[in-house]
C-alpha cells in the first residue's frame, strides 16, 4: 500500500525584498531646488503681512478688500512641485516654475518671475476675486451676455493651439449647458452657454439702468448673438480661456492623462466635457475609470491651472527677438530700472496691452515688497468682514486716479447682479506719476544681487469713492471703452500661435506682409 507522507508546511514567502542596504538618498539636483524653494518660501512669508495687504486684495464696491479665494499659502503649496519636480509638458519634455534653478547663486531672477506672474494676476482672478473670468466688455455702454463666446474681440471657442498641440483643443459641443458658477467680488451678470434650440439669441445687460433685455438679439464686439458652444471663458488665477487653453490643461491633469497611464494624471476628470469643475468641487459620474459617483476636490486647479499656463505660455516664449527669459534676466542684471520689460509683456501677452499701465503699477509694487527689509508693516484690515475700511483712502490718491462707483443692486428671473462700473478720467496718469502717501517700504540688497532702486508707487487700484449701494450711475467713460492698444489684435493672435510652433520663421515673414498691408489699409 502507498505510504502517507506528510504534507511540507508552506514557507512564508516576503511581500517585498527586505535588505539592510541604506535607502538611496536624494539626488543632489533635488537638494538644490528644495532649498532654492525653501529659501524663497520663507522670503515670501517673511512679507506675508504685505503681500496678503498690498497684492493678495481684490475690488469691491465697499473698497478694498483681502481676498477669499486666493491666499499666499494657497499659492505656495501648489508652487513647491511645480519648481522642484515640475511638470509634464506633453511631448516627454519637463517644464518647472522658474526660481532661478538655472543660476546657483541669483535668487533675484525667481523673484523678478513670481512678481510678473502676481502682477498679471492682479488684473485677472485677483482683481474680481474669482476663479471664473467676468462679463466687464461694453459694447454701446452695455454688456451682451454673449461676451461668454469671447471678450476684447477674442472667440474662445475658434481659439486655435499651436500645431503640436491641436489634437489637446477641446472639442466643440454645441449641446453644452453650462452656467458660471461665481462672479466673485464683481456684480457683473454670469455667463452661461447653451445652444440655439432653446436660446437662439441672448440680449444685453445695461449697467446704467439695472435692467436686462432679452426682446431682440443684441451682438458682442465679434459680432456673436448666441451663446452655442461658448462655454471657454476664463477660469483659474489668470482666467485662462479657450478651446486650447483648457484643452492642454485637461490633456495634461485630466481624464485624456488617466487613459493614457501618463504620470501627470492628477483629476479623473473630462474638462472638455466639465469645465465647471475648473472651478468649483465636482461629482463625477460613474465610468470605467469611476465605479460609483465620486466628488473630487479640485481647490487647488485654480492656481495650478494658472501657473501651468505661465510655464506652458509665457517662460519659454520666443518669438523673433523677445524671450521671455532672456529678458527676464536682463531686466534684472541691469538693476531692475527699465519698464520695458513689463510694457513688453503686455504686449506679447494675448489681450493684456488694456490693462498694462495697471500691471506695470503692481509690478513695481510687489517688486518694492520683495525686496524690502524682513519687518513688514501691520496690514490695514483688521480681519472684520463687516467693516472693511478703503484703501486707500480718498485723501490719499489723486483725484486723476482711476476710480469705481457702486450701482444700484436689482435681481433679474435668470441672472442675479449689481455691476460695479469701473471707470477711468479722460487724461489717466501713467504709473510713474502716481505718488504713495504712506512710508515707502526700504529696499534690501539680497546676497549677489543688484539692488532694487527706491520705488514709491501704489498700485492702481481704482479709489473707490463710495462706501454705498445707492450711487448715482458713471458719469464719465467706462474703464472697458479705452482705446485698444496701438498694435492690431491679430498680431497678438498670431504671435501665440507662432511662439509653439516650428514655422516661427515663415509665419513671421507673414505676420510683417500682414502688418504692412493692415498700415497701407488704416
Amino acid at each position: 500500500s502507498p505510504t502517507l507522507l506528510p504534507t511540507s508546511a508552506p514557507t512564508a514567502t516576503p511581500l517585498m525584498d527586505i535588505t539592510s542596504a541604506p535607502s538611496v538618498a536624494p539626488s543632489r539636483e533635488v537638494t538644490v531646488l528644495l532649498r532654492r524653494f525653501n529659501d524663497l518660501k520663507e522670503h515670501l512669508i517673511n512679507r506675508r503681512e504685505l503681500l496678503e495687504s498690498k497684492v493678495f486684495i481684490t475690488e469691491t464696491k465697499f473698497g478694498l478688500a483681502s481676498s477669499t479665494l486666493y491666499t499666499l499659502d494657497g499659492l505656495l503649496s501648489v508652487l513647491k512641485d511645480l519648481t522642484t519636480k515640475g511638470s509634464d509638458d506633453g511631448n516627454g519634455g519637463n517644464l518647472m516654475f522658474y526660481i532661478g534653478q538655472d543660476d546657483d547663486k541669483n535668487v533675484n531672477y525667481g523673484l523678478v518671475n513670481i512678481a510678473l506672474f502676481l502682477a498679471h494676476a492682479t488684473t485677472r482672478g485677483l482683481r474680481s476675486d474669482s476663479c471664473e473670468e467676468v462679463n466687464h466688455d461694453l459694447v454701446e455702454g452695455k454688456l451682451p451676455f454673449s461676451n461668454a463666446c469671447g471678450q476684447h474681440s477674442q472667440s474662445y471657442n475658434t481659439d486655435i493651439c499651436p500645431m503640436a498641440d491641436v489634437a489637446r483643443e477641446c472639442p466643440l459641443d454645441t449641446t453644452m449647458n453650462v452656467k458660471q458658477a461665481s462672479v466673485g467680488s464683481s456684480t457683473a451678470p454670469r455667463f452661461f452657454c447653451a445652444p440655439k434650440s432653446t436660446n437662439p439669441f441672448t440680449g444685453y445687460f445695461d449697467p446704467l439702468s439695472g435692467t436686462t433685455d432679452k426682446s431682440e438679439p443684441f451682438a458682442n464686439a465679434i459680432g456673436r448673438e448666441d451663446v452655442e458652444g461658448c462655454c471657454w471663458w476664463g477660469r483659474g488665477m489668470l482666467h485662462v480661456s479657450g478651446i486650447c487653453g483648457i484643452g492642454r490643461f485637461n490633456f495634461i491633469y485630466g481624464l485624456p492623462a488617466f487613459k493614457d497611464g501618463r504620470p501627470s494624471a492628477r483629476y479623473n476628470i473630462d474638462f472638455c466635457v466639465y469645465p465647471e469643475a475648473l472651478c468649483s468641487d465636482f461629482t463625477i459620474p460613474s465610468s470605467a475609470f469611476s465605479k460609483f459617483p465620486t466628488t473630487i476636490d479640485t481647490s487647488d486647479i485654480r492656481y495650478l491651472f494658472a501657473l501651468y499656463h505661465w510655464m506652458s505660455n509665457i517662460q519659454d516664449f520666443n518669438w523673433g527677438f523677445w524671450n521671455y527669459r532672456e529678458r527676464l534676466k536682463l531686466f534684472v542684471d541691469d538693476g531692475m530700472t527699465d519698464d520695458s520689460f513689463v510694457d513688453e509683456f503686455s504686449d506679447i501677452v494675448l489681450d493684456s496691452s488694456r490693462d498694462g499701465p495697471l500691471r506695470k503699477a503692481n509690478f513695481k509694487l510687489i517688486l518694492e515688497i520683495l525686496f524690502s527689509e524682513d519687518q513688514v508693516s501691520p496690514s490695514p484690515f483688521d480681519g472684520s468682514t463687516n467693516d472693511v475700511s478703503l484703501q486707500p483712502s480718498p485723501s490719499d490718491v489723486s483725484t486723476n486716479d482711476i476710480s469705481v462707483q457702486a450701482m444700484e443692486t436689482f435681481t433679474d428671473a435668470d441672472i442675479q447682479s449689481d455691476v460695479t462700473m469701473i471707470q477711468t478720467t479722460e487724461n489717466q496718469p501713467s504709473a510713474e506719476s502716481i505718488q504713495v502717501t504712506q512710508q515707502s517700504v526700504a529696499p534690501v540688497q539680497l546676497p549677489t544681487s543688484p539692488r532694487l532702486p527706491d520705488v514709491s508707487l501704489d498700485p492702481d487700484f481704482p479709489d473707490f469713492s463710495s462706501t454705498g449701494d445707492s450711487a448715482e450711475p458713471p458719469a464719465t467713460k467706462p474703464y472697458a471703452d479705452v482705446p485698444p492698444p496701438a498694435s492690431p489684435p491679430f498680431l497678438n493672435k498670431v504671435f501665440e500661435y507662432s511662439s509653439g510652433s516650428s514655422l516661427s520663421p515663415v509665419v513671421g515673414i507673414c505676420v510683417c506682409a500682414l502688418f504692412h498691408t493692415y498700415l497701407l489699409l488704416y
